[in-house]
């Protein structure tokens, strides 16, 4: 790996530099303070602007050497203002692969900012710093992180189960990454090629490598739609077979829906519970015919 040290990414609205200790207080207005920013984060959030200042010291400390790790503040050009932080820390050396992670202010979010500070970071990683592998995970509650890794280019690789506490918690994590060869043979614009939807690796994103077949899919409007069509055909499928798997493939597409759309489990949930407030338990909404089974 070549050691680059401390550099300034630029891209079309953001500029990318180290954290100094003067960004102290923006970081602490925009975000460090935010339970809704950092409740996924693997760190609490900051009570005081001391707390915030003393995340900044360990952060610098940390990258003396640049071989570890780098911490980029994310800073509009149009403002100045810094909305967020974007790292990567190196996990492996021998396999040259590194972890990257990127809070956001919320009053920031939607705005392609995290994707557009990710792919600059992963320009960086592959082009500059020669890394091999870059790879990110997320709770499959913050469906919003998986579909700043898709627009990045990240190839969906496994959900590991209740593989990590966060906040006292057990959670699962979705893993994604991208490899070297993915960036150079596809380019950055990988993330409007989508996978074949095929139910044991929905939504990834895939690459075309030898024969491996590849829907070419222009946009997000026709991703949901291609979709919509997967769930009529495993709805089918389901009424068709009746199986157990059946059941699973239409949860599969119905995630992958949800993820597209950045609909959380927590609003799931929430507007189930509207709904049964407003309408009553699905027992009292639709009516099937009374069915008696007696014994022959």
């Amino acid at each position: 790996m070549t050691n680059k040290g401390t550099v300034t990414l630029e891209t079309e609205r953001l500029l990318l530099r180290q954290f100094m200790p003067g960004d102290a207080e923006a970081m602490y207005r925009n975000w460090a303070s935010d339970p809704e920013v950092t409740r996924f984060m693997h760190y609490e959030t900051c009570e005081t602007l001391e707390q915030t200042r003393a995340r900044i010291d360990d952060w610098l400390a940390y990258i003396d050497n640049a071989e570890l790790s780098d911490v980029f503040a994310i800073i509009l050009k149009d403002t100045r203002e810094i909305i967020g932080t974007i790292d990567y820390a190196i996990t492996d050396s021998e396999a040259k692969s590194a972890e990257v992670g990127y809070p956001l202010g919320k009053q920031w979010w939607h705005n392609g900012y995290a994707a557009e500070a990710l792919k600059a970071i992963i320009r960086y990683c592959f082009e500059e710093r020669g890394l091999n592998r870059i790879w990110a995970m997320y709770n499959p509650l913050n469906a919003n992180s998986g579909a700043v890794m898709r627009k990045a280019g990240m190839i969906y690789e496994g959900t590991f189960r209740k593989d990590r506490v966060r906040k006292g918690v057990l959670r699962d994590s979705i893993q994604y990454a991208i490899l070297a060869e993915d960036y150079f043979l596809n380019g950055i614009e990988t993330e409007k090629r989508y996978d074949k939807l095929v139910r044991d690796n929905i939504p990834a994103i895939i690459c075309a490598q030898d024969n491996t077949p590849v829907t070419q899919i222009l946009d997000d409007e026709e991703y949901l739609a291609a979709l919509d069509k997967k769930l009529a055909e495993e709805v089918k499928e389901y009424l068709d077979d009746k199986s157990d798997g059946e059941i699973c493939d239409i949860l599969e597409v119905i995630y992958a829906i949800c993820a597209a759309r950045g609909i959380t489990q927590d609003q799931i949930a929430e507007a189930r519970e509207q709904k049964r407030n407003k309408n009553g338990a699905f027992d009292k909404r639709i009516w099937l015919e009374k069915v008696v089974i007696g014994s022959k």
